[in-house]
């Protein structure tokens, strides 16, 4: 067996590998991987060990990020909440980190970013990173049995409220409607004080995923007005909550919680066995607690920089640059905010 190293790849090829790769996700695909490619300009860069010369036996795919901000590195994959390699042992695992190891050093980059969420357990004394864990709902039992799991008073009681108002749970059908998605994006990202990214990324996701039935997008309609929105991305048996929005003067209304419960059955409909409602920074318990509430099981996430080096403040959360980020961010006017993530967002993959 040989280690190919390659920008590009046949599509139908990956494509089938991924699908019945154990771990693969949505990560993994090549249309995700696509809108991050027209989106910022990332060069791909696949690792794949070949049998036979042409038989994928386990691969590695990520994106070669260059900035001045926050460090040239080899991200797998920028944007991803995980992106395992794609193995079944430790010693596929081996031979493909000695070739990336080898890309990293001609490319002169400063480290190679792995987001594990699996393939960590084919490699023993490492120093992780566990800033991030995500959390992950089974769907495996009737809609009425999966509701009374959720947090009385916080979930269960919400959506009841949530029903008796004049609200409406709608699905988008054009662009128009992600672009009102989009507006809700930057004021809720202003609030938290985090990046926004540019319009064209969810332009890009939505006419790359949305024909394929992978993309669902979810508007909480109150009369006219949107003044809710998430975006549920699919592959195999998995639901992806990826991004959510939502208008501060409703939040009352409990719109946020009928919204996911609409997400939810969806993907029960759909025959999803578990939904992931993605991932959180260990500081920010608020987001944990909130996710924790719909009966999720927590389950950490292995990051890990190969070599051990330290990656920019401003990429790491729990950092006090992050948290001063954050403060400039939350204090910008949306304008402001808008036309840095057109400019910036690009470096914080």
């Amino acid at each position: 067996m040989k280690v190919l190293t390659t920008h590009s790849i046949d599509p139908a090829l990956w494509d089938d590998f991924v699908r019945h790769h154990p771990l693969a996700t949505i990560y993994h695909h090549r249309l995700w991987q696509d809108v991050i490619l027209k989106t910022y300009g990332y060069q791909p860069l696949y690792h794949i060990l070949l049998e036979d010369s042409r038989i994928f036996k386990a691969a590695a795919s990520s994106s070669f990020v260059k900035s001045r901000l926050t460090g040239n590195r080899i991200v797998s994959y920028p944007f991803s909440d995980t992106c395992d390699p794609l193995v079944r042992n430790s010693a596929e695992l081996g031979l493909l980190l000695d070739a990336m190891e080898e890309s990293r050093a001609k490319l002169g980059t400063h480290f190679v970013e792995f987001r594990f969420a699996k393939a960590h357990r084919f490699m023993n004394n490492q120093r992780w990173c566990l800033e991030y864990s995500t959390h992950v709902l089974d769907l495996d039992r009737e809609a009425a049995a999966l509701f009374r799991t959720f947090h009385k008073s916080r979930i269960q009681r919400a959506i009841k409220k949530a029903r008796r108002q004049r609200l409406d749970i709608v699905t988008g059908k054009t662009e128009q409607d992600i672009k009102a998605f989009y507006w809700l994006n930057l004021v809720t990202r202003k609030k938290h004080g985090v990046p926004v990214q540019p319009y064209q990324f969810f332009r890009n996701l939505w006419n790359t995923l949305s024909p394929k039935d992978m993309l669902t997008l979810l508007l909480g309609r109150y009369h006219d007005k949107v003044v809710a929105g998430i975006i549920v991305l699919w592959f195999k048996d998995v639901a992806y909550y990826k991004f959510g929005a939502s208008d501060d003067n409703f939040l009352r209304s409990r719109v946020n919680q009928l919204r996911m419960w609409k997400a939810i059955r969806m993907a029960q409909q759909r025959g999803c066995r578990t939904f992931d409602l993605g991932r959180a920074n260990f500081t920010n318990q608020g987001l944990a607690r909130y996710k924790s509430r719909w009966g999720t099981r927590n389950m950490s996430l292995h990051y890990l920089n190969v070599p051990n080096v330290r990656k920019s403040g401003a990429l790491m959360e729990s950092s006090s640059r992050h948290a001063i980020l954050k403060k400039i961010i939350a204090r910008m006017p949306v304008s402001v905010n808008r036309m840095s993530g057109q400019l910036l967002y690009k470096h914080f993959a």
